[in-house]
């Protein structure tokens, strides 16, 4: 078959994607490897990439993030095996993901090499969805390209905005990352990286994280984009997944791969390396274990860089005798501690020896209220047997994993939510179910069950009372039969009362309405009753010094006030088959077991509703059925307190889900204790799908490192096993010195050079060249300014000539007379050089083209290749051949925008025109000032001068011969003159026609540069940004300044909105005006909060100082000026110091 390369930047490994698609549609080949390869990190990448302040100073990869400061180089190899999709499938293949499309575009004639454009990479969006046949609207992952640069990151994520919005998708409804945070920018690899990411996201049906992010781009809202990040890998429930992949590379090469899943047919672990692991040592006594243990410290002495999944398997799987002990370790130092500790006799806490523990085992359900968002989320993702529910239902998962926010308010939102108990109660009911189905599939099996208010139903359906299926309708209408039984428009409410079932009694006797709903624990009771009546008690138990507090529920659930939901969920159960239950489950409601027959479930179940639980009498009945290990099966570990405060036996309490550690780590160390009472479970189970291999543990030797293998990252060498030979390296004595400047280091030499010498000192005058050449492509690139160097010319070395030395001008003294004269030495003359002439020869000079090719209407980028920075080195060159010449307004970023948009050379000449004033025909070099004062006039040049100026400039700037130029070709499609070098054109113009003034301020200078498109735009710039008004005449000494108050209203130019979830801090004060501008926050939804001068600030957005008032004044402005630096001046975007005291301001 075929065998060749492409090279399209950063976009190289997806344009190779675009050929193998290519062969195989055309049928030319019936398999295709495609790849990328980038191993080149080496100190010319680092040189360049910081020279241009590429590289993040963080040294990580913050893709779209407000603060995000460059790129973290990375390398990488990748490569994807493709074949016709109906033949991997006839062939068996294990498929990871279809392609649906590619697109490509380039940024075309008009844009230039580095700088991002969105008009090129929307189209090539456009052309891969098109070919895909689907809609943006139904992709629900994008991998951008995404370097980490505000600029280049603001551009993709508006083409991508401008795309999806068309197509009708919904505001965050689109997962958006880019591998970058994860391993850098691996450069041509980059596309192909960003494609295996994707691949495994829609095969393993889950969305991957985006590191590094903490406040989104400014391009970004949150309230209508169809994009959000998640900080946490999470599920996709989807059942058709699809994904869009996007590479751009320099000189506008822009790709984007659309790609969907196919149905996966293996099981194939989603993590194939877990953040801990679970070691068992067997053996029928301790000592037989202390064998393998051993073992594995011999093994890990000699090689510590083993997988610790391959060790862990292999214990689990080296015999079937008893696991006399555990350790739960993430790291190969932290397995030989607890192996080290072990040995000598003590037990860590992340060890276990079994100690073994008669009786049954219960699964308790937690119900509502132990929910919370992001619940067992990590084991959602590992496990995906677990998601057979929560697929069913994708809205619910929105809810249960939402995506990242970005403030306090839309946190507060999302936990909102999940209170309301048509959500809650489903939720729990997935979640606890998927736990206890887990621990069921690996072995562990309850012999009886019991809930906790809700759980009882998701207990029920563990049992086999009826189909997993029916498990999230029966938990809707259950929350709709409670919330629809509410009369009179008093929910009611529910307090939690520290008092026992004795004390509480009588008091309850005392206030009417109120009744017991739920006996947690010996000291814990649960009341509900009417809104009035609690409040009532409230005030009793106050007086009886009984603590009370009010719970957020959304009725009085469990009590009389809800009679009618018993009515009116029967009516629901009344279709649904029940079954026998296969384990015991115990009844809230009675404290013993539900009945076998279906019907007297049912009327069990809706009594349920409105009789109290009896939680501490059921698990008292539990425990003396034989009941000693009880299992939490739901999130976090409420019922696992109340347990050990109902029992305080010798009971063992465990639950499975943590919300403060790592989930899988906290249930490896579940199991592990579970191990610890003697019991066990198919523990090799844990390891299917995740490619473990078996290791001879009894062999350590057989694993040793080689001493003659060594570690080599492109830096360095390291011996993997010992440490480097003493005195390898000897240090520097002298180093190099680096600096920002070139010196002339040219000697006399002797003529008889060798050729070598001359060719060596050649090359090293190239590579500097080369250098300087791709700092300022990046420097574009990442839309900063670089500092504008010559570039270096090698010159032949030179002998030695003899000198000889040159009188000064004389200058004239004052004559004897009395009459004192001012002396003036006449300038040279100003250039009379046609300005178009001399800019075709500054572009034929830049850009190697011969005078004679030039035409001014040649399109500088498409035509001449002159993008942003030759134009700079053009301008530099002219200001150098006409004089100086500016503006009095324009600064160097204007400037750089307006030669971007030159596009031909008559516009460059043009913009020159405009940009250029009058320069000085006379310089004063020896001034003996006079009674009397003279000054000094200026003449302007014509608009073919300044034409003529460019285009001697031009040629030189970017090398093309001055006849191939014209004044109207396009800068940068035409001549490569890009905004920096536009710059540089206008700093030699300003040196050789001198238009005079100041420059405007960078970033306005800048912005006009770049919209320039021709050489005779860029006249025209000149001609007309210069002026014949006579200089400012300038300030021989310091004068005394006088600042005065003025009254003036504050008007409002900010949208409102960005207010949302902002944290003000207020300082405080007696006036009303304290009050009135928190009221006006808080009504905008920001958080007002008042202060005092010794409180932290650092997470406050905002501060206003309001005690300076001339009727309340304590402080003096130092003393807020103390305040105002307490706050995070990189996070604070609001800081007002408001007076009437004149002298504060």
């Amino acid at each position: 078959g075929r065998n060749y390369t492409v090279d399209a930047a950063c976009a190289s490994s997806l344009a190779a994607i675009d050929l193998a698609c290519q062969e195989l549609v055309l049928g030319k080949s019936d398999m295709v490897l495609a790849g990328g390869a980038d191993l080149h990190n080496g100190i010319n990448d680092y040189l360049m990439f910081s020279s241009t302040h590429a590289l993040s100073r963080k040294g990580r990869c913050a893709t779209f993030d407000s603060e995000a400061d460059g790129i973290a180089l990375g390398e990488g190899v990748a490569i994807l095996v493709l074949k016709r999709y109906e033949d991997a499938v006839k062939d068996g293949d294990r498929i990871y993901s279809v392609i649906k499309g590619v697109g490509g575009s380039s940024d075309g004639k008009a844009l230039g090499l580095t700088a991002p454009r969105k008009i090129g990479q929307v189209r090539a969006l456009e052309r891969a969805y098109t070919q895909a046949g689907i809609s943006p609207a139904s992709v629900g992952l994008v991998e951008a390209h995404g370097t980490g640069t505000v600029v280049g990151d603001k551009t993709e994520l508006s083409a991508l905005t401008n795309l999806f919005s068309r197509s009708g998708a919904l505001p965050g409804q689109t997962h958006l990352g880019s591998v970058k945070t994860q391993i850098g920018h691996t450069k041509c690899a980059a596309g192909l990286a960003g494609l295996i990411k994707a691949s495994l996201a829609v095969y393993h049906g889950v969305k991957p994280p985006t590191i590094h992010l903490q406040q989104p781009n400014a391009y970004y809202n949150s309230i209508t984009s169809p994009f959000a990040f998640n900080a946490e890998t999470g599920i996709w429930p989807d059942k058709k997944r699809y994904a869009g992949i996007s590479a751009f590379g320099f000189g506008g090469t822009n790709f984007h791969t659309v790609i969907a899943n196919h149905p996966k047919e293996d099981d194939s672990a989603v993590l194939q390396s877990w953040p801990s692991e679970l070691f068992v040592f067997r053996g029928d006594t301790y000592d037989e274990a202390k064998i393998q243990l051993n073992q594995i410290k011999s093994l890990l002495e000699v090689n510590d860089s083993i997988a610790l999944k391959d060790i862990a398997y292999s214990l689990a799987t080296s015999s079937e005798k008893q696991v006399q002990l555990s350790i739960v370790a993430d790291t190969a130092e932290h397995l030989m501690m607890n192996i080290e500790l072990a040995l000598s006799g003590i037990e860590s806490k992340d060890t276990f020896t079994v100690n073994k523990k008669e009786g049954k085992v219960a699964f308790l359900f937690p119900g509502q209220g132990s929910q919370r968002i992001n619940m067992a989320r990590d084991l959602f993702v590992a496990f995906p047997e677990m998601r057979k529910l929560i697929d069913s239902y994708p809205e619910l998962e929105k809810v249960i994993f939402p995506s990242k926010t970005f403030n306090e308010f839309d946190l507060k939102q999302q936990k909102e939510t999940i209170k309301d108990t048509r959500l809650a109660q489903p939720l729990l009911g997935i979640v606890d179910l998927a736990l206890a189905k887990f621990l069921q599939s690996i072995g562990i099996v309850p012999d009886m069950l019991a809930g906790h208010s809700y759980g009882e139903l998701p207990a029920l359906c563990f049992a086999g009372v009826f189909e997993e299926e029916k498990l999230v309708d029966l938990s809707i209408q259950r929350a709709k039969s409670i919330l629809n039984s509410v009369e009179g428009g008093d929910p009611g409410s529910m307090i939690a009362v520290s008092a026992t079932k004795e004390n509480l009694q009588p008091i309850l006797a005392q206030v009417e309405g109120c009744y017991p709903v739920n006996y947690n624990a010996p000291t814990q009771c649960v009341v509900a009753g009417t809104t009035e009546a609690i409040n009532k008690l409230m005030e009793v138990l106050k007086q009886e010094r009984i603590s009370a507090k009010k719970l957020e529920v959304a009725c009085a659930f469990h009590s009389p006030l809800l009679a009618k939901s018993k009515g009116l969920y029967q009516t629901v159960l009344e279709n649904v088959p029940f079954n026998e239950m296969q384990i015991p489950v115990w009844s809230n409601t009675t404290a013993e077991i539900y009945p076998a027959n279906a019907s007297d479930i049912k009327e069990r179940l809706t009594d349920h509703l409105v009789q109290p639980v009896r939680f501490v009498e059921e698990l008292q009945a539990m425990y003396n059925d034989g009941a000693r290990i009880f299992i939490e099966v739901g999130p976090g570990k409420v019922l696992t307190g109340l347990t050990k405060s109902c029992l305080e036996k010798d009971q063992l309490t465990l639950f499975v889900e943590d919300n403060n550690t790592n989930k899988l780590t906290h249930l490896l160390s579940t199991l592990a204790q579970y191990l610890g009472t003697g019991r066990s479970f198919n523990i090799a189970k844990l390891f299917d799908g995740r490619n473990a291999k078996s290791i001879q543990i009894d062999q350590p030797e057989l694993y040793k490192k080689s001493p003659a293998i060594w570690r080599v990252n492109g830096q360095a060498a390291h011996p993997t096993t010992g440490s480097l030979p003493v005195n390898g390296a000897l240090p520097i004595i002298n180093p190099l010195q680096m600096n920002n400047f070139t010196q002339n280091t040219q000697t006399p030499v002797a003529e008889n050079q060798t050729n070598t010498e001359r060719m060596l000192q050649e090359y090293l005058n190239s590579m500097k060249m080369m250098i300087q050449a791709q700092r300022d492509v990046m420097l574009s690139f990442l839309g900063q300014n670089p500092q504008i160097h010559q570039v270096p010319v090698y010159q032949a070395p030179i002998q030695n000539i003899p000198t000889q030395n040159i009188p000064a001008p004389v200058v004239s003294s004052p004559t004897n007379d009395g009459a004192e004269k001012t002396v003036i030495i006449p300038a040279k003359q100003a250039p009379t050089k046609d300005i178009k002439t001399l800019l075709l020869q500054v572009v034929s000079d830049k850009t190697g083209y011969p005078h004679e090719m030039l035409g001014m209407e040649m399109d500088l980028e498409a035509d001449l290749s002159i993008d942003s920075i030759k134009r700079v080195e053009i301008i530099g060159t002219l200001k150098a051949e006409l004089g100086s010449f500016s503006s009095n307004t324009a600064n160097e970023d204007t400037i750089m925008e307006q030669l971007a948009g030159i596009k031909t050379l008559n516009g460059l000449v043009s913009w020159l025109t405009e940009y250029s004033g009058a320069s000085n025909t006379t310089e004063k070099i020896g001034i003996i000032e006079t009674q009397a004062s003279t000054s000094q006039a200026q003449a302007g040049f014509s608009l073919e001068e300044l034409q003529t100026a460019i285009l001697n400039i031009v040629s030189d700037k970017t090398g093309y011969p001055k006849e191939m130029l014209g004044l109207d070709l396009d800068l940068e499609a035409d001549l490569s003159i890009d905004s920096i070098k536009r710059m540089e054109i206008i700093g030699d113009l300003k040196t050789k026609i001198g238009f005079g003034g100041d420059m405007e301020q960078a970033d306005d200078l800048m912005e006009k540069l770049a919209a320039i498109k021709t050489l005779n735009g860029l006249a025209s710039w000149i001609h007309e940004m210069s002026g014949n008004a006579p200089s400012e005449p300038e300030q021989s000494a310091l004068s005394r300044l006088r600042f005065d108050l003025t009254p003036t209203d504050i008007s409002l130019t900010e949208n409102t909105e960005i207010l949302h979830g902002k944290r003000f801090a207020i300082t405080q004060n007696d006036s009303s005006q304290t009050l009135a501008i928190k009221n006006e926050l808080e009504k905008h939804g920001a958080i007002a909060e008042l202060i005092d001068s010794a409180q932290d600030l650092t997470n406050f957005d905002g501060l206003i100082i309001l005690d300076l008032f001339s009727s309340s004044a304590n402080h003096n402005i130092i003393d807020h000026v103390d305040l105002i630096k307490k706050m995070d001046l990189d996070k604070a975007k609001w800081i007002y110091l408001i007076s009437d005291i004149p002298a504060h301001v």
